[in-house]
């Protein structure tokens, strides 16, 4: 069993590695680097969005399906913006290797005159496993929003796109 000092400082460099992969996969997603935005998740990881209080009303479940996503979704240079993550409070288990996180999000846009806005904004909450390699991924990662388009702005004809009707499964186009 470690030592109190070298328990606490192992559980602060597992802290310091989930965030690591939160903020790449802001990054990655907004500057369109699909390979190291997929490193992010595990292979049967799922993303879903919903808003706040509703509903899941879009899922991807699995590198496939997470790399159509990625396709579809909004990239620098063709489109600039910036996911930014804020007042995250990890919650780690080095024993199960599994970490629960609570963050906030905001996505910041320019519109067709280079002016800033505020695309959406609201909350994640994320689970992530370590992996063989040490690597914190996310299992789960589950966006809320509090403002934003509505769901009906995204296209259930894009690909990857899955929409889930409420009591219904995912249906992929």
């Amino acid at each position: 069993m470690p030592a109190p000092a070298s328990a606490a400082v192992e559980l602060l460099l597992a802290e310091r590695a989930v965030l690591q992969t939160l903020y790449t996969y802001a990054r990655t997603i907004d500057n369109g680097n699909l390979q190291e935005w997929l490193d992010c998740f595990e292979p049967d990881a799922r993303w879903l969005l919903r808003s706040s209080g509703g509903p899941v009303e879009w899922e991807h479940a699995g590198h496939d399906q997470l790399a159509k996503f990625f396709d579809w979704h909004s990239h620098a240079p063709q489109r600039l913006h910036l996911h930014l993550t804020g007042n995250v409070v990890p919650e780690v288990s080095l024993e199960t290797g599994q970490a629960t996180v609570e963050s906030y999000m905001v996505r910041l846009d320019r519109d067709a005159e280079e002016r800033p806005y505020v695309f959406a904004f609201g909350k994640y909450h994320d689970t992530l496993r370590r992996g063989a390699d040490g690597r914190w991924r996310f299992a789960i990662r589950e966006v809320e929003y509090d403002a934003g388009p509505p769901s009906s702005a995204l296209s259930s004809s894009a690909p990857g796109v899955s929409r889930v009707d409420a009591g219904r499964s995912p249906a992929t186009p």
